[in-house]
C-alpha cells in the first residue's frame, strides 16, 4: 500500500483509462514491481473504490508521490483531486481481457465485443464443420 496525492491526467490521456505512477511506487501487494503498460486493479482502501486501468510511469522527476488519473477514474475510485489516499495495485493475467468491457473509451469496448463475437462464431464454425464431416 502506498499513499499518493491525486493529480489530473494530461490532456491527451483523458478517457483512456490510464493511470500514471512513478516506477518506485508501482508495486504489487507482495512488493513485486509492476511493469509499465500493465492492466491493473487499482483500489483505494481509504474509499473502498476500485477500477481496472492501464498503469504507466511518470516521466517527470519530482512526481514520485503523485498518481495521475482523469476525472472519470477519480469518480469511480471515490477520490478527490489534490488529496492524499492509500492505493493498492494488483495485476492478474485475465485483467487484460476483462478491462476493455468496462473501459471508458468506446473504441476499447467495441473492439473487445467484436473479438468475443468472432471467437464465438469461430467455435460454432468448428462445431458445424465437425458435424458435417461425420
Amino acid at each position: 500500500m502506498v499513499i499518493l496525492e491525486v493529480h489530473q491526467a494530461k490532456n491527451g490521456e483523458v478517457l483512456k483509462d490510464l493511470v500514471r505512477v512513478s516506477g518506485e511506487k508501482r508495486l504489487s501487494r507482495t512488493g513485486n514491481k509492476i511493469k509499465a503498460n500493465s492492466v491493473c486493479k487499482i483500489s483505494s482502501p481509504s474509499t473502498g473504490g476500485s477500477v481496472l486501468a492501464v498503469l504507466r510511469g511518470i516521466e517527470q522527476s519530482g512526481e514520485e508521490n503523485f498518481i495521475r488519473m482523469d476525472g472519470y477514474l477519480r469518480e469511480d475510485l471515490g477520490v478527490e483531486f489534490g488529496k492524499k489516499y492509500e492505493f493498492m495495485f494488483e495485476t492478474k493475467w485475465w485483467y487484460r481481457f476483462v478491462w476493455p468491457w468496462g473501459a471508458t473509451d468506446p473504441g476499447y469496448k467495441i473492439s473487445s465485443k467484436i473479438a468475443l463475437i468472432s471467437l464465438g462464431l469461430g467455435i460454432i464454425s468448428v462445431i458445424l464443420g465437425l458435424i458435417a464431416i461425420c
